[in-house]
């Protein structure tokens, strides 16, 4: 059924009762709002959907999207064209000063024996995660002292490039000199300006699919610092709030969470305490908010 290319299917028109039929489920199960304002970018996304598949128009693609038989096949598919997937290595730079400079040392100076857990939600293509375990690994040197990093994303395409961890040398551009000599490893091809997170840091760090929006999920683990930035920003305000409160859940009492930098959250209704603008601190005295 597959094809290379489908002139028709690059002219086909998002219909709104199509559009609308799309935009429903997206903010119903994965709390993204796609605004009528979006509609010419999701038919554009889309249209590359169709071309793959054969289809000539929206309608033969939404019958497609939403068969019971496809066991939700291109429902993925869907999301990951949709998706807004932007990130960078080191980005919001004083986020992770503030990790370096104050939630290492004090978690360390509280613990000899342990093992530093971090989730990075939304991780999307892994450079976040990334830029987290160089950090984490110039400090935790101690046989006792040690670090995991889990990433999440609903993006399957955005999962496996974090699995990979290669990237352009463009990318990289910001990752601090000394981490770039001792973290990357560049292409024996040259022409391909490639680099490849070493292994080392691949080891520590693992990637899952999770959609922020189920009513309720596992995670490997409860977290001392989980990395919630620039994924509320997609969500309506009661939306932002349920996923706080099943995030806050996951933290170690004493854990920290870190939003990005254009994101709030309403004030005493999680059991954190502002430690700087975006970055919240789980109180000791916490019970599950969920």
């Amino acid at each position: 059924m597959l094809i290379t290319k489908n002139i028709k299917a690059y002219k086909a028109i998002l219909s709104d009762n199509h559009f609308e039929r799309i935009r429903y489920f997206i903010e119903t199960e994965y709390g993204i709002k796609l605004p009528i304002e979006k509609k010419l970018m999701v038919q554009g996304r889309l249209q590359k959907r169709l071309s793959l598949l054969g289809l000539d128009n929206f309608e033969n693609y939404i019958d497609e999207v939403f068969n019971i038989e496809n066991d939700s096949i291109e429902i993925l598919q869907m999301i990951d064209a949709i998706s807004t997937n932007k990130t960078s290595f080191f980005r919001e730079l004083k986020h992770f000063e503030f990790i370096s400079n104050k939630i290492i040392p004090e978690y360390l100076q509280s613990k000899t024996d342990c093992i530093f857990r971090a989730w990075s939600a939304a991780c999307s293509s892994g450079e976040e995660a990334y830029s987290l375990a160089m950090i984490l690994n110039e400090s935790f040197k101690s046989p006792t002292q040690d670090y995991r990093i889990w990433g999440s994303d609903i993006s399957l395409k955005m999962l496996r490039l974090a699995k990979d961890a290669i990237y352009t040398e463009t990318l990289a551009e910001e990752i601090p000199l000394n981490f770039k000599k001792k973290y990357l490893l560049k292409s024996k091809d040259k022409s391909k300006n490639l680099i490849r997170i070493t292994e080392e840091l691949r080891q520590k760090t693992t990637f899952e699919r999770l959609n922020l929006m189920n009513e309720t999920y596992q995670t490997p683990y409860k977290f001392d610092l989980v990395m919630l930035r620039n994924v509320l920003i997609y969500f309506d305000r009661i939306t932002q709030n349920e996923v706080i409160r099943k995030v806050v859940d996951t933290i170690n009492p004493g854990g920290y969470l870190i939003l990005g930098h254009s994101e709030s959250i309403l004030k005493n209704e999680f059991p954190l305490e502002v430690i700087a603008p975006t970055i919240f601190k789980k109180t000791l005295k916490s019970k599950n908010y969920v």
